[in-house]
């Protein structure tokens, strides 16, 4: 396995990657999101990130440009933050903690860009997730309700 960058010519495949996923389990996506504006927008601020298993991309991750969390007042840090959304892992590679080196990955890139703490959102339906994100030291430390449905909101420091 192999966490990197994303180039351009992977953007349909990580584009079939978000599609397949919409609907079932855990997903709280739907309709157009994540869809190819996401990956553009992504790609163009050089925050789109794959994990790739012998040449085929079976995951991707991503920064946003913009901090959306950031106006949540119970946050324990405020300053050197950062987010990343849009974790996807192609199903058949699922459940064999894969999502972890997902997160794991973009944790490196934001320690080699001085962020201090992490922040993120993960769906009160998306207990997969949030077995992750505790595994991996995200504290839980409020609740809200985002795009049309209840997340927890969490943080790590980096």
């Amino acid at each position: 396995m192999k966490f990197r960058q994303a180039n351009s010519n992977e953007k349909h495949e990580i584009d079939e990657i978000y599609q397949s996923v919409k609907g079932k389990g855990y997903c709280t996506w739907d309709g157009d999101y994540p869809g190819m504006l996401e990956i553009d927008d992504d790609m163009a601020a050089g925050n789109l990130y794959v994990l790739e298993d012998e040449g085929k991309v079976i995951g991707a991750i991503s920064i946003p440009p913009i901090n959306e969390l950031d106006d949540y007042d119970g946050w324990k840090h405020k300053d050197q933050v950062a987010e990343f959304s849009r974790v996807v892992l192609r199903d058949e590679y699922q459940g064999r903690g894969l999502s972890k080196e997902l997160v794991n990955g973009i944790i490196d890139v934001f320690s080699s860009r001085g962020v201090k703490a992490i922040h993120l959102s993960v769906a009160k339906s998306n207990i997969p997730a949030q077995k992750l994100y505790r595994s991996i030291g995200f504290e839980f430390l409020g609740e809200q309700f985002l795009y049309g449905h209840d997340f927890f909101l969490c943080e790590r420091e980096v």
